[in-house]
């Protein structure tokens, strides 16, 4: 194994370790640090994307959405309600 290949199998998965990159590093003691460093980046990560949902989010989204869904229905009708008086009154053609 040469040490892109090491690099690349460590980035990629740096908790896993398989015979490949263990004899690798024995070949290449002074890379026990870089896993180290691999290891404690990948478990900041963890930590920054472990995020609590804020209580009520969910009945929040929701309430936001039929909002939503009632406004647009109420354009969507007060559109066809002109277009059918436009067509009644004959004034579409103008």
């Amino acid at each position: 194994m040469n040490e892109i290949n090491f690099r690349t199998k460590l980035l990629t998965h740096p908790q896993i370790l398989d015979d490949e990159m263990l004899d690798f590093l024995e070949q290449n003691p002074d890379k026990k640090q870089q896993v180290q460093m691999v290891r404690d980046f990948d478990q900041q990560i963890s930590d920054v994307l472990d995020v609590d949902v804020p209580e009520g989010l969910h009945a929040r989204i929701l309430l936001n959405q039929s909002y939503q869904q009632n406004l647009e229905a109420s354009n969507d009708s007060s559109t066809e309600a002109v277009n059918n008086t436009e067509q009644s009154l004959g004034t579409d053609k103008l």
